[in-house]
């Protein structure tokens, strides 16, 4: 190997001040790319603390690059996650979520686990190293730049690593429980994991590209895990073919994020729609199962009327549709929103809508849209999907002609004081804190029964 010596070093400087960039590249390599100064850099840079490293790569534009812990990082956050255990009197449960904490669809994942650490869990929340564009937004390139440990809630704690570090993290801290939603999440947990279980049905897997090997591990997990849940009466239906303990969790609202008692500045982008009499509007995933021309029916037939998308499309096909939509002059798409955003919109909806194609998966589907629209005291019109035909406060409609004439009924409903009250008591009937005390209350059911020897609790060793 060449070692570079103080006359070398002198001819070197002399020579960079004197040549091109090709001849600058060819001294760079030989004064740095050796095996020795590549050992050196590397062990100084893993010298920094774990935040400065993370600073450096955003500051570098290289955010998205994997920055593995060091030994000494992995040490403080096993240390803190070993607090947890020794705590004694909450329950340690770690989510396996494929979501982004700061995604613009902040939705079951997150709000569960809120709900969770405020009724007597301390929950670990992974998140994940890359997420999805559609769900990418300013906010969450900013709040990701971490890697460790982070208390984001009271009980909860997000953690950002790589794959490999999390699976070890979770092999040396032996949560007392862990919950996912998605077969091939079985990837995440180690072999030999002690920990209980809870698999959780959020969506007819129908949305998904499935194959043999989902079949399977679904149908492992739905057998075998400690609780199944399913988040809709068609979920649970089929979940009880298998398991007839499998429990009706919907979705939910944390009511407080939708204070009415709050007034909230017409949001900038909303202000043109707003000169209309009447706002109609919808947030959330634009998609096939969106129906387009009821919507945009509606949206001809009153011209007077505003017609407002907030939310992610679901590929290049949807974001056509929308342009095409927007073509139309009453109608208006503001693209995706924080979830911190979605209050303000929707104080200025005067009407708040989900206008569902009606087909299988919508049936099964169990809208958290439907419980914010409740709690901020919103009208609510929506197709005829059987998950929420169960609440009163709904204005139903078959789509078509029939969309604008439930709305016209919703209209003359938002001041009414009988019908405002109906919508409280739905949403405060429906929160997340009432879900998470619900399973809660299994949990601790489930560990009485194991505590007796009258249930074997499920160890991911036992994945066939």
């Amino acid at each position: 190997m060449q070692i570079a010596t103080v006359k070398n070093i002198a001819n070197y400087r002399w020579d960079w001040e004197n040549s091109g960039t090709t001849r600058k590249r060819e001294i760079r390599s030989q004064l740095f790319d050796t095996p020795v100064m590549i050992h050196l850099a590397r062990a100084g840079w893993h010298a920094l603390p774990l935040h400065w490293r993370v600073a450096l790569r955003w500051s570098w534009r290289s955010g998205d690059a994997i920055e593995y812990p060091t030994t000494r990082d992995f040490e403080r956050i096993v240390s803190t996650l070993g607090a947890f255990r020794s705590r004694g009197a909450r329950r340690n449960l770690w989510f396996l979520p494929s979501h982004t904490w700061f995604s613009a669809g902040f939705q079951r994942p997150q709000q569960m686990a809120i709900a969770l650490g405020e009724t007597g869990c301390e929950v670990v929340y992974w998140e994940p190293w890359e997420i999805h564009d559609a769900i990418r937004t300013n906010a969450s390139d900013r709040e990701r730049r971490f890697v460790g440990l982070r208390r984001i809630a009271p009980g909860v704690w997000l953690i950002r690593c790589p794959q490999e570090t999390y699976k070890a993290l979770l092999a040396a801290a032996q949560p007392e429980w862990i919950l996912f939603y998605w077969p091939y999440q079985v990837a995440d947990i180690p072999q030999g994991c002690p920990s209980r279980v809870v698999y959780e049905m959020i969506d007819d897997h129908a949305l998904e590209a499935t194959d043999e090997n989902w079949d399977r591990l679904h149908d492992y997990w739905v057998s075998n895990a400690d609780i199944v849940t399913g988040t809709a009466d068609a979920l649970v239906a089929e979940l009880r073919v298998r398991r007839n303990d499998a429990l009706l969790l919907p979705n939910g609202v944390r009511t407080e994020d939708w204070n009415r008692g709050i007034d909230h500045d017409v949001p900038s982008d909303l202000v043109e729609a707003r000169q209309k009499p009447v706002v109609v509007g919808y947030y959330g995933a634009i998609a096939d199962w969106f129906d387009f021309e009821t919507w945009l029916g509606a949206a001809r037939a009153h011209p007077d009327w505003a017609f407002v998308w907030i939310g992610y499309p679901y590929g290049a096909a949807m974001e056509a549709k929308i342009r095409e939509a927007t073509l139309t002059d009453n109608v208006y798409y503001l693209g995706k929103k924080p979830y911190a955003a979605l209050p303000a919109y929707l104080q200025h909806f005067d009407v708040a809508t989900i206008p569902f194609i009606l087909n299988p998966i919508t049936h099964a589907t169990s809208p958290v849209k439907l419980f914010e629209y409740m709690a901020a005291g919103k009208p609510v019109v929506a197709t005829k999907m059987r998950e929420i035909l169960k609440y009163s406060s709904v204005f139903f409609t078959d789509g078509g002609d029939d969309f604008v004439r439930s709305i016209d009924k919703a209209l003359a409903s938002r001041s009414d004081p009988a019908y405002l009250d109906l919508l409280a008591r739905e949403a405060q009937a429906n929160t997340w804190r009432e879900r998470a005390s619900t399973l809660g209350n299994v949990m601790h059911a489930v560990e009485a029964r194991q505590a007796c020897g009258e249930d074997i609790a499920v160890s991911s060793s036992r994945i066939t």
